[in-house]
């Protein structure tokens, strides 16, 4: 095992895009021919791993091993600026403006022509990508199927001396061929 070195530290810093095109992750730029989902700051991955505990009855119970399940995995975050391709994906409900063509989020429950209470998310499912910063030595993260959802904690504050800005989260589900995320180099992730 090498020893240790400070300018190996690990910064996990990148952009989110969601749709790039992974044979294209080494030679194309940063959105990957995906589509750049704005800024994202304070994001977080979170592998939930799944596992259920034995106990021995023998030892009174304690546990003594595990079962493995299949692992989830969420990345949250706050969407930093009004970014018509993220609120698009994002958001349920969303239009064009009549008058000046920018994105709307549109809050409904019943009327007119709308995703309805009740309809399945994982209609809105797309990959996801956070392409790193610096891809030659940092990792970073394919999620192949996840659901883009608006976070439970958002909360729109109005404050002059507060950044605001969406909290969003992307839920990651198995793709058809069972994949939920890999994280490493682009090269690596490239198909």
């Amino acid at each position: 095992m090498a020893v240790g070195k400070v300018q190996d530290l690990w910064r996990f810093t990148g952009n989110l895009c969601h749709s790039p095109d992974l044979s294209k992750l080494t030679t194309d730029a940063f959105p990957h021919d995906g589509t750049a989902l704005g800024l994202v700051g304070d994001f977080a991955f979170v592998i939930e791993p799944g596992h259920v505990e034995v106990g021995a009855e023998e030892f009174g119970g304690i546990t003594v091993d595990f079962i493995r399940r299949a692992e989830g995995a969420v990345i949250t975050g706050v969407l930093r600026n009004y970014d018509p391709d993220a609120c698009a994906k994002v958001f349920p409900n969303t239009s064009l403006g009549a008058v000046t063509g920018k994105r709307i989020i549109k809050g409904r429950a019943s009327g007119g022509s709308f995703k309805k209470p009740g309809t399945l998310a994982s209609s809105d499912s797309m990959t996801l990508l956070l392409s790193p910063d610096a891809a030659d030595h940092t990792p970073g993260l394919l999620m192949y199927n996840c659901i883009p959802l608006v976070s439970e904690q958002f909360r729109l504050q109005s404050s002059p001396a507060l950044e605001a800005g969406f909290a969003v989260a992307f839920r990651a589900v198995p793709d058809a061929s069972g994949r939920i995320y890999d994280i490493g180099l682009l090269e690596d992730l490239k198909t």
